[in-house]
């Protein structure tokens, strides 16, 4: 036995706490190595030592450490990483199997089970167990809790079979040996085990044997984090991962989260449900526009041409209202014969009574020379009219001589010389009209030719600053019909032209590099991945649409030499690096048959070397030299700089075409004078003198009215003159009262007798009965065929075929001809309006019923896309408004107001509770980290028996989500004062609250964009945790770090902070020590030397705890002296089962347990 006061010189007498529950006995069955059955029996003596497991490497310490994973630890804990290279493939299946290793079986990999086969490689079925008793040190007794497993014969890890078992009274697994053939069961524990409590589900278990041990989660997770090989760095870490509890702030942040997005949710399925209201209200709405548009059809049924009976009322309604019109107006007829028969006796008086009068007063004049006079005025009148000729001859000869820039000769002499000089004109016009036209015809084809030029230029400037090449248009659409063929796209067609140029420097090599590479410029290059049925889908394009064109299929994936050669047109090129055929175009331009020498002048003598000057001759071999004609300048890069050259170029092109335009315009100007010459002179020849000699007639004229005044000079004949003039006057008007008289009188005779005719064929005609608005639409087009404003009497004119002035046109017409005639146009007048209504009503009609359909598509569409039922159709309308009805508008709008504004109060709540949990968090931070401080002030600390506390420094969250969330707060506050009235104001808050949730979300790894939250929410994220040692002299000494420093002071200071930590989790509140006391260590805190690693080892059983401590051989000496009882794991090689002994101290014996 190991005497524990051989520590005190090292440490110092430590006041220790007694535990309450330790472990007595771990029991084993075929778990891991173990095969069979295997006790495990810590020391359990209190005096400040540990017990130690060890054994050499891969002997089976971590395995029964691993035991302790399975049986006490929350479900999923990882099994220990000491051994295996630190890594977990361990599992409960490979532990009741037994795995020994791994065999490579052809290549792969097979574990090799000690358990589970036969060596004839039959399976069989498998048990084990783990069962631990715990011993109550204060009196209160044991408590056995058991782990069994079964595995069917050839079961996979997921078969494996698990049952828990929690007893007062010792449980021995061996019993169940003798049920290894049956199916393990409840019912099965319960009769071997009758005291015992049998559970299927490892969380029960762990609540039952947790709330017996005062264990939690958490410090069930603290102490598996203890017992595995890493310790932490930081202080940080103990408390952040393994005592601090989960800050409230997380639960509130993912019920605002929540909250949050299901009333998001809420609300997009009420504004959907809103949205569908509206949907279905326009819809009604348009449906009820659909049936008033059907209904307005449905009122002209009466007169419609197309339903039977329709145009035989029509007509007779029309027979009806020309009966009345023609009734109405034949009494004005009756009244208008008598007026016109003494209108007519009175004019043909005066025109009688005129006649004579006139007589005498002819007869009285040819006594004073009227004759003469009479001839004289006829002689006037005849030469004024021949002087008007004159001069309308003129003016159609003014714009001519305007237009050759001559005016008209006033003189006969002046006239014939013109006449002269119009004979010349005209014998030279020809041959001069011949001059001038082979002056302009070569300009003008120049011309045009330039325009055709400049328009192509134009045409391919656009053209490339949009594609970016050098490449003609042929070239370009001959690429477009290839890669729709081959159903590629053109920038996977390149061609090699596009995918190089001279570098920068240069430029003067651009016409020779075109000529050097002439013939590879128009290779279209494709990647090799589509060469299969390429040709024959480019095969297809008609010879005719596209010239023939050369490709290449390029493998893009393989590697091509060939670097470009210093004075060689190959070195002057760059290339386009991000195309994947750069390399093939780098390679090939660099290859010998393509690449040519930059020469300044060609070396004849040189019959090997392919040679190029910079205007672009070029020497193939022994081939004579040649230059750059029929070579398109095709190869580049469209640059800016390209761009500049061709638009300067085009400049040039326009500056030469306006003065071109500028001659053709002077020579144009040249040919309309030579015509306006040519037109006045056949215009001067084709006009005597005498036919414009208006000073001729003008004296002709004035003679004749010379005569005449004298003769009236007479007194006697001037006032006959006078008087015959004033009868004739009189005269002319009495006749044209006759007439109208006599024709006014025929007209009413006429239409008396057709009125009567017409009423006396049809007698009282009534108009059928039909609806108002085919009345309306009928009066309308009456109205309509005779003209608005019309009256009866020239509506009835025109039915009995009369004018406006009720003349007869004719006669020996039957009776009634006119109005029948008028009633078959009326009828197609009328059929020709009805129709039309008919047809814009059922236009409209159809509009409306488009509307309503559209609008029942959207409806489908978005609320029933997967009901095959309802189709768009007015007909199933009903559908729709049984929506309606069901979805209750007036409802879902209050119901609407009222969720958003209790939304938004539950929001406000979630944010208030929110804030006040961060400010709770970080202060229970600081209360949690005081209880243990208090725990620890009853221990000293390090050699100089010092006392640790632990201090934290917690931070608050980022200010600007602060601020966001005071602001999200200030904004509901005011408007909760307001009374929430404001139904647009609560949508804006709420929305407004959705940037902090989102912030809000960040805050939790599932949400963050980099899957981890920041520290907002999480105050244990925020805090950093130190170590204050205050020594007895009062010397304060800070500690941050549990590593990188004096390995044994910093492995004590994490065991001191590793035991404070459980005290505090394993204590009630106001309680002092531990109740579950047992910890395992798998090679944790001896990482120092042995001084060092007794020292750490020293603290947990100072503070209360039983620490059982797996080490392997070379540590065994450093540990000795700290431990009480020394059990030793020995495998044997051979069959690689492991065996458990106590080693005897003192004298190098152990023997098997």
């Amino acid at each position: 036995m190991v005497n524990a006061r051989m520590t005190e010189g090292l440490y110092g007498q430590i006041e220790l706490n007694p535990p309450h529950w330790v472990l007595q006995e771990r029991q084993l069955v075929n778990w891991g190595s173990y095969g069979g059955y295997h006790t495990f029996d810590p020391s359990t003596m209190f005096d400040g030592t540990v017990t130690l497991l060890t054994g050499q490497s891969e002997s089976g310490k971590s395995t029964l450490v691993d035991a302790q994973v399975s049986l006490l630890y929350p479900t999923g804990a990882a099994f220990n990483k000491a051994s295996n290279a630190g890594r977990s493939d361990r599992s409960d299946y490979s532990y009741l199997r037994g795995q020994r290793g791994i065999r490579n079986d052809n290549g792969h990999d097979e574990p090799v089970f000690l358990r589970g086969m036969t060596d004839d490689g039959e399976p069989y079925a498998v048990w084990g167990a783990i069962v631990d008793r715990y011993e109550d040190t204060t009196g209160g007794g044991t408590l056995s809790i058991a782990k069994f497993m079964t595995l069917p014969a050839g079961g996979r890890s997921e078969d494996v079979d698990k049952f828990f078992l929690v007893s007062r009274d010792p449980i021995d697994p061996r019993l169940m040996d003798d049920y290894r053939d049956d199916v393990f069961s409840v019912p099965l524990f319960k009769r071997v085990y009758r005291t015992a409590t049998v559970y299927r589900q490892a969380n029960l278990f762990h609540e039952d044997v947790w709330s017996r041990f005062g264990l939690t989660e958490s410090a069930c997770r603290l102490l598996h984090r203890m017992q595995a090989s890493d310790a932490p760095s930081q202080l940080d870490d103990i408390f952040r991962k393994g005592v601090l509890d989960e800050p409230s702030a997380l639960n509130r942040g993912r019920a605002l989260i929540g909250d949050y997005t299901q009333f998001s949710e809420n609300f997009t399925a009420i504004e959907r449900n809103l949205h569908r209201v509206d949907l279905l209200e326009r819809m009604a709405d348009k449906h009820i526009r659909y049936i008033d548009e059907r209904k307005r059809m449905e009122t002209l049924r009466a007169v419609d041409p197309g339903r039977e009976g329709g145009a035989e009322t029509r007509d007779a309604w029309l027979g009806a209202r020309v009966h009345e019109c023609i009734a109405r107006v034949a009494p004005t007829y009756e009244r208008g014969i008598a007026e016109n028969q003494t209108k007519v006796a009175s004019a043909q008086r005066d025109v009688d009574r005129l006649d004579a009068e006139l007589e005498t007063i002819r007869e009285q004049k040819n006594g004073h020379g009227g004759d003469r006079l009479q001839r004289l005025q006829e002689q006037l009148r005849d030469a004024e009219r021949e002087r008007e000729r004159m001069a309308a001859r003129i003016e159609r000869l003014v714009p001519q001589f305007t237009k050759a820039g001559r005016t008209v000769p006033g003189t006969a002499s002046a006239w014939q010389a013109l006449a002269e000089e119009a004979v010349e004109v005209r014998d030279a016009y020809d041959e001069r009209r011949k001059e001038i036209d082979a002056l302009a015809y070569p300009l003008q084809e120049r011309y045009s030719a330039m325009r055709r030029e400049a328009k192509d230029l134009q045409a391919d400037i656009e053209r490339k600053r949009r594609s970016r090449t050098r490449i003609t248009k042929e070239m370009a659409d001959a690429r477009a019909m290839m890669a729709q063929a081959a159903g590629l796209e053109p920038e996977q067609l390149p061609f090699v032209a596009e995918l190089m140029d001279v570098q920068g420097g240069e430029e003067r090599w651009r016409t020779a590099m075109n000529v050097v590479y002439a013939s590879l410029a128009p290779v279209i290059l494709v990647d090799k991945r589509y060469e299969h049925g390429f040709a024959r889908a480019i095969s297809q394009i008609p010879h005719a649409s596209m010239a023939r064109r050369n490709w290449q299929f390029v493998d893009v994936q393989q590697d091509y030499h060939g670097e470009p050669r210093e004075g060689w047109m190959s070195g002057k090129l760059t290339f386009n690096e991000e195309s994947p055929f750069a390399d093939w175009v780098r390679a090939r331009v660099a290859d010998a048959r393509s690449d040519a020498r930059c020469v300044a002048h060609i070396d004849d003598s040189d019959v090997r070397t392919r040679q190029v000057q910079e205007d672009g001759q070029i020497k193939d071999g022994a081939h004579g030299s040649h230059g750059t004609k029929n070579i398109n300048q095709v190869i580049g890069f469209v640059t800016e700089g390209y761009l500049r050259e061709l638009a300067d170029e085009l400049e040039q092109l326009e500056q030469q075409m306006d003065r071109t335009n500028q001659e053709i315009e002077r020579i144009g100007a040249r040919k309309a004078e030579l015509e306006a010459q040519r037109d006045l002179a056949q215009a001067v020849l084709g006009v005597d003198w005498t036919d414009i000699d208006v000073q001729s007639a003008d004296a002709g004229i004035a003679m004749l009215h010379d005569e005449i005044e004298r003769i009236l000079a007479d007194p006697a004949l001037a006032e006959l003159e006078a008087r015959e003039r004033e009868c004739k006057v009189r005269l002319a008007d009495a006749r044209k009262r006759l007439a109208r008289a006599e024709d006014e009188l025929a007209g009413a005779k006429r239409a008396s007798r057709a009125a009567r005719a017409w009423l006396d064929a049809h007698g009282d005609e009534q108009p059928p009965a039909l609806n108002e608005t085919c009345v309306e639409l009928l009066e309308q087009t009456f109205d309509g065929y005779f003209g608005a404003g019309t009256s009866d009497e020239e509506r009835a004119a025109r039915m009995l075929g009369l004018d406006s002035g009720a003349r007869v046109p004719g006669h020996g017409a039957p009776a009634g001809t006119g109005v029948n005639a008028t009633l078959r146009a009326l009828g197609k007048h009328a059929e020709k309006a009805v129709r039309t209504r008919l047809e814009e009503l059922r236009g409209m009609c159809e509009a409306r019923k488009s509307e309503c359909e559209t609008a029942m598509a959207g409806y489908i569409e978005q609320f029933m896309p997967n009901d095959d039922r309802v189709s768009a159709d007015v007909e199933n309308f009903q559908v729709f408004e049984h929506d309606l009805r069901e979805l209750n508008a007036s409802t879902i709008r209050a119901s609407a107001d009222e969720e958003y504004f209790h939304s938004l109060e539950k929001i406000h709540q979630d944010l208030m509770q929110l804030n006040t949990a961060l400010d709770a968090d970080r202060s229970k931070i600081i209360e949690q980290i005081g209880k243990i401080n208090r725990l620890l002030e009853r221990y000293p600390f390090g050699a100089r028996r010092g006392r640790l506390s632990i201090v934290p420094q917690v931070s608050k969250s980022d200010p600007q989500f602060l601020a966001a969330l005071r602001a999200r707060l200030a904004d509901l506050n005011a408007y909760q004062q307001q009374g929430r009235k404001d139904i647009e104001r609560c949508k804006q808050l709420f929305a407004a609250c959705a940037p902090f949730v989102e912030l809000v979300k960040e805050g939790f790894d599932e949400f963050a964009a980099n899957k981890r939250g920041n520290a907002n929410l999480d105050p244990r994220r925020r805090s950093r945790f130190f170590g204050e040692v205050t020594d007895p002299d009062g010397t304060v000494e800070r500690i941050n770090s549990t590593g990188g420093g004096s390995g044994g002071y910093l492995q004590e200071l994490t065991s001191f902070a590793y035991g404070a930590a459980l005290m505090y989790l394993l204590a009630n509140d106001n309680a002092t020590e531990p109740s579950y006391a047992t910890v395992f260590l798998d090679e944790a805190l001896i990482k120092a030397d042995g001084q060092y690693t007794r020292r750490a080892l020293s603290v947990l059983p100072g503070l209360g705890f039983q620490v059982i401590v797996s080490a392997p051989e070379a540590k065994t000496g450093e540990i000795m002296a700290s431990a009480s009882k020394v059990v030793v794991a020995r495998k044997d090689p051979e069959n690689g089962l492991t065996e458990l002994r106590e080693a005897v101290l003192g004298t190098g014996d152990d023997h098997a347990s």
